[in-house]
């Protein structure tokens, strides 16, 4: 989640991001959803048996041992993105925040 510079309200954004973010939030759309929220104290308000689920126990193993180096293959066809294509959202991404 951002905010583009220059953007009005950046109040209500905040307050919206902050809402957002919020364990409580993050524990009703986790429960309806059923998707892992970065918010730690998430975990402590769902059922125990979804967080079990979700894999919570061992998530910080898991980050740690992850292959977060790999990039997409560089000849990806459709639905699948290459290298350029992250890189050409990026420029596209930091074009507009500019």
């Amino acid at each position: 989640m951002s905010i583009y510079k220059g953007s009005e309200n950046i109040e209500a954004a905040h307050a919206w991001l902050n809402h957002a973010i919020a364990a409580d939030t993050m524990a009703l759309e986790t429960t309806k959803m059923g998707y892992n929220p970065p918010n730690e104290e998430t975990y402590s308000l769902i059922d125990p048996e979804l967080a079990t689920k979700l894999n919570w126990p061992g998530v910080n193993e898991f980050i740690a041992n992850a292959p977060l180096s790999v990039l997409p293959e560089p000849d990806a066809e459709p639905p699948y993105i290459t290298v350029d294509d992250m890189y050409r959202t990026y420029d596209e991404i930091l074009t507009s925040v500019n």
